[in-house]
């Protein structure tokens, strides 16, 4: 349950540096969530194939996703998003780089919980995690669906 959690947020997050300090014209609307969800699909299969299924993690799995996160985050940042969302963007890569930051002590809150339920509520109440469930309402309010990018099934 909790890497299907974290795979959710991981697949859910992304976002990145304003394209008003590159020459790289902003992309399409189509454009940005087709590289969105390439880049989610690419470190969802980079997370199953260095994790795998378990349902526990050691310390050298909490190291790699973190790695995880940060790539996609970088990754993100690189892409020049549509003008209409590039604050979102901006805070998107921010909220991804604070779940990296925080993984350790968020997955040690969750695996020492009493209870699923507490396990979930601590997940869904930390910070980051808030941050990214905030922002996909903010780009569906602009008329951008990134719902997939949190679907922890979503695959190429």
């Amino acid at each position: 349950m909790l890497l299907a959690a974290v795979g959710l947020v991981a697949a859910g997050c992304g976002g990145g540096g304003g394209s008003s300090e590159s020459s790289i014209p902003p992309l399409t609307k189509a454009q940005y969530q087709a590289k969105l969800q390439q880049l989610s699909n690419e470190v969802g299969a980079e997370l199953r194939q260095s994790i795998g299924a378990s349902t526990s993690l050691r310390e050298s799995d909490i190291r790699k996703l973190q790695a995880s996160l940060r790539s996609f985050a970088g990754r993100v940042a690189a892409l020049s998003p549509p003008t209409a969302v590039e604050d979102l963007h901006t805070r998107l890569v921010a909220a991804v780089r604070s779940l990296a930051d925080d993984l350790p002590s968020l997955l040690e809150t969750v695996n020492t919980a009493t209870d699923p339920s507490a396990a979930i509520a601590a997940l869904f109440g930390a910070k980051p995690v808030q941050a990214l469930i905030s922002l996909q309402q903010a780009y569906k309010d602009k008329g951008y669906d990134i719902s997939s990018l949190l679907d922890a099934g979503s695959g190429p």
